[in-house]
């Protein structure tokens, strides 16, 4: 065996190969690169899914207990394994999404960590507001609302005494109220 190594591959004469196996280089060649073809083929979803894993590690991208999302897959909740196949994210209704860990790599996905880590919330609620119900605050309302413990920090002396400045230079007799929530 080690004489047929050494002539297929340390000698410059391929004569010898064919002289061992009765065969050309040529098929020799054609079969290796079919066999490989064939591996790559079979194999190909768990390279990807090691050099996906490779990159996932080295750049950081996940963890887990991470929350990531991901539209495609209806991915929208806590990673709870990861391996080299696969990414299993439990959502928040409790359902598990398994998505290919190269897909993490190739695809775009929101993930969470930054704002966990920093304390800050997302709350994803809808506030329906009417229209009507929008107006102008009047004078007496706006003081009332410096009253209040709530607005004490928004409404400081120095902003009433701003407002009254504007109202009686330009005779406004009704302000806005801009609030951010």
């Amino acid at each position: 065996m080690f004489r047929f190594l050494c002539c297929s591959f340390g000698s410059s004469d391929h004569r010898n190969f064919s002289i061992l196996t009765g065969k050309e280089v040529g098929y020799f060649l054609t079969a290796m690169g079919a066999l490989s073809a064939v591996l790559l083929l079979i194999f190909k979803d768990t390279i990807l899914g090691f050099v996906a894993s490779i990159q996932i590690a080295a750049n950081d991208l996940v963890r887990i207990g991470d929350w990531v999302t991901m539209e495609k897959y209806g991915a929208d909740g806590d990673v709870i394994e990861i391996n080299l196949s696969t990414v299993k994210i439990q959502n928040f209704d409790k359902t598990i999404t398994t998505i290919p860990t190269y897909n993490l790599i190739s695809d775009s996905f929101k993930n969470w960590r930054g704002m966990a880590e920093s304390a800050g919330r997302r709350i994803k609620r809808s506030i329906l507001i009417s229209t009507p119900s929008i107006r102008f605050l009047e004078s007496g309302e706006l003081e009332n609302y410096v009253k209040l413990n709530e607005f004490q920090p928004i409404f400081q002396n120095e902003l009433l005494k701003s407002i009254k400045t504007i109202k009686h230079q330009k005779a406004i007799s009704r302000l806005p109220l801009m609030v951010e929530i």
